[in-house]
């Protein structure tokens, strides 16, 4: 069974490797979709792949960041809808 979630990271999360470690990471577990920064300091996640894949992802993007990141808040969507992506890359 897969599903996707919808992300917003809220902390020290830009300038400091905080995209590129998201972007290992769902290749890590094979999940599809994009991150990318947002004008008010924040970062979006869209992901999608099987639910164990994307439960061990959101575990790891809370406990494991890059040294220099810092998440004060994790806000979570998910969906049953697909929207079909074929990799995990970075928006700019």
């Amino acid at each position: 069974m897969s599903y996707s979630v919808h992300v917003i990271v809220r902390g020290k999360v830009q300038g400091v490797g905080f995209r590129f470690f998201t972007q290992q990471l769902a290749n890590k577990y094979h999940l599809d979709g994009w991150v990318r920064n947002l004008h008010d300091g924040n970062v979006e996640i869209h992901a999608e792949g099987k639910n164990s894949e994307l439960d061990a992802f959101l575990e790891k993007l809370k406990s494991g960041t890059s040294p220099f990141a810092h998440i004060e808040q994790m806000i979570i969507n998910t969906s049953d809808e697909l929207k079909g992506y074929s990799s995990f890359k970075i928006k700019y």
